[in-house]
């Protein structure tokens, strides 16, 4: 299936412009003037900048003194605590290896007192052995009160 076809006949199009209707065609003279026009806006902007930015830069720097000359030789220093993180996965890592650590070592809780830590596999084997001792009875609730309600 085909369209109407595209053919423009001269005479026809001659009579449609002398009677005041529009060529078909767009002036390419207009389009490239266009472009040319654009290349050379960009082009001037770029060299406005390349003078301006040395001129602004030097107002700065007139305007703000200068930085102390003994901060360099100071050197970088740290920030008063409490600080951040700096990387939180290396932190928590290396808090749960110190937390494993404890959990499955033997070691001195108090050498002087005789209080020791043992692996809390190892405590929960004894504790199955061994069972739990029942909880001591407890004194009835107003065994401690002294007479006449005061304390």
């Amino acid at each position: 299936m085909s369209g109407p076809s595209r053919e423009v006949d001269p005479a026809a199009l001659e009579a449609a412009v002398r009677a005041g209707h529009e060529q078909d065609a767009v002036g390419n003279r207009l389009l490239y003037l266009a472009g040319v026009l654009f290349v050379a806006l960009a082009i001037l902007g770029v060299v406005v900048v390349a003078i301006l930015r040395p001129l602004m830069i030097s107002s700065q720097e007139e305007r703000n003194p200068p930085a102390s000359p003994l901060a360099a030789s100071y050197g970088r220093t740290e920030p008063p605590a409490p600080r951040l993180q700096v990387d939180p996965a290396l932190d928590i890592y290396e808090h749960r290896n110190a937390e494993r650590q404890v959990l499955t070592t033997y070691g001195w809780v108090d050498r002087s007192a005789g209080v020791v830590r043992i692996p809390i596999e190892r405590a929960m084997d004894l504790l199955a052995e061994r069972g739990i001792a029942p909880p001591a009875a407890a004194a009835p609730a107003g065994a401690d009160a002294q007479p006449g309600g005061a304390p």
